[in-house]
């Protein structure tokens, strides 16, 4: 989707303003890494690429919609909580950071059984340094199946002061979660 299109925003606060009317305490917003398809060139991934449309950066295109979406939602709730999943890569950003209230992230130590690559999960918790200078929370979530896994992503979680959730991919049960 190409967020930064006014009829699409114009549809997904509106969404927001329903959300908030029926009392929610805040929105949980899924994709918001969804500038790195943008930022796709072939094989490669090219760094804050800027957007044609909007003469600015696809990721600062994100920043600025997630933004939007944080004071829609406090003009109801002044104290809504907006927590994005994954763009980590956005808290570079310290308008970003001040937005939010968490971040969520996945597959930061695994991807299902396999061990993502250290230098994925180093980047990432490069990131996340940011959010535990803020004293802001970091919530992972992870889908390993096996046991061995589960119980090294709770550890490596753990270990990196975040609050983790391990559960199945398709989110039909709890998982079990912790700090």
């Amino acid at each position: 989707m190409k967020y930064w299109h006014a009829e699409w925003q114009k549809l997904m606060l509106a969404a927001i303003d329903d959300a908030m009317g029926r009392g929610f305490d805040g929105v949980y917003l899924d994709i918001v890494d969804g500038f790195e398809t943008f930022e796709q060139d072939g094989q490669n991934f090219i760094d804050d690429r800027v957007n044609p449309a909007t003469k600015q950066s696809y990721r600062r295109d994100m920043v600025d919609w997630v933004k939007v979406i944080a004071a829609r939602a406090r003009v109801k709730n002044p104290a809504a909580i907006v927590v994005p999943q994954n763009g980590s890569q956005l808290l570079a950003h310290a308008d970003f950071l001040k937005a939010i209230s968490a971040i969520g992230i996945e597959d930061i130590f695994t991807n299902g059984n396999k061990l993502q690559p250290k230098s994925h999960t180093n980047e990432v918790l490069g990131h996340l340094k940011k959010m535990a200078e803020a004293k802001k929370p970091a919530l992972l979530i992870e889908y390993p199946t096996n046991a061995e896994r589960q119980a090294l992503s709770q550890k490596l979680a753990k270990e990196n002061g975040v609050i983790w959730l391990v559960t199945d991919r398709q989110l039909t049960t709890l998982g079990a979660s912790g700090r």
